[in-house]
């Protein structure tokens, strides 16, 4: 039987933090880097990662298959650095939420690296090591990207990866997955935090409603309860996406305000549990 590929996973937040454990469930060696050292001693004490030293360079050719998992804005940064180390054939996984601001970096990749891009849509309101998982990615989907000029990713490295994650995949162009990402992931996040600011500054003097707050507000609100920095910086990657579907989502409140205020009913709102069970069916279907 041939040996388990040698993973290594750049950024131990989250999605790197969880990705590492969920190769560390199936079986892989796990090799990682965090810039915060207080993570790299935690996965190391955790038997997530084999390294304790923090230096990535001094593993960097030592694994098969590579996980970049660092802030968006720093992704192609660490593309660039990753080619300037490496010259042996590698597979170089992306898991960045927005993928045309980094197709072009993706494509450059010299030859003998590999580009896997892939979007596991698993999350949590939660940020960092400390949140990660290794059921995080457990029975959801996985988008899976071609790189432009690059040709398709060995078939059983994708079966590889999204086996360790028990994900399943759903092929789709960047732009595609860039606009579908900003209907299902960013406008969700927009609406919930929308709600926990109107909430404050509607609820300022009514210092009781917190204790009111059921499990329509507390799950509407999850997500929004995320790290707004990290948010910010995916919206502004995706904006020309995010744009038109929150002026969509916007026309859609300012219909149900007019109505509201003629005493009308509001167009639409009878199409909502449909919709809902369209969305139920779609991610039950394997």
């Amino acid at each position: 039987m041939c040996a388990r590929p040698c993973v290594g996973v750049i950024g131990l937040g989250l999605i790197g933090g969880s990705a590492a454990k969920a190769f560390c469930r199936a079986g892989f060696r796990v090799k990682g880097y965090d810039r915060n050292p207080t993570t790299m001693r935690q996965a190391f004490l955790d038997g997530v990662i084999e390294n304790r030293e923090s230096g990535w360079q001094a593993w960097a050719e030592s694994v098969d298959w590579v996980v970049m998992a660092p802030p968006l804005a720093r992704v192609g940064e660490w593309l660039a650095a990753w080619a300037a180390v490496v010259h042996r054939e590698q597979v170089v996984v992306d898991v960045s939420s927005v993928k045309l601001p980094i197709a072009g970096e993706l494509a450059a990749l010299p030859a003998h690296l590999t580009p896997l891009c892939l979007h596991p849509m698993a999350g949590r309101e939660r940020t960092g090591y400390g949140a990660s998982r290794a059921d995080l990615f457990d029975g959801h989907v996985c988008a899976v990207i071609p790189v432009p000029g690059r040709g398709e990713p060995p078939q059983s490295v994708v079966d590889g990866v999204l086996g360790a994650w028990r994900m399943r995949a759903v092929p789709m162009d960047a732009s595609t997955h860039d606009r579908v990402a900003g209907l299902v992931s960013h406008l969700p996040y927009l609406v919930s935090a929308a709600l926990l600011v109107a909430a404050d500054r509607e609820g300022s003097d009514l210092g009781q409603w917190p204790t009111m707050a059921g499990p329509g507000f507390m799950d509407t609100s999850r997500v929004g309860s995320s790290d707004p920095s990290l948010w910010n910086e995916i919206l502004q990657a995706n904006r020309d996406t995010v744009v038109p579907v929150l002026e969509a989502y916007r026309q859609v409140i300012e219909s149900w305000l007019s109505a509201l205020r003629l005493g009308c009913a509001l167009d639409g709102i009878d199409r909502a549990p449909a919709v809902r069970a369209r969305a139920e069916r779609g991610k039950s279907c394997n």
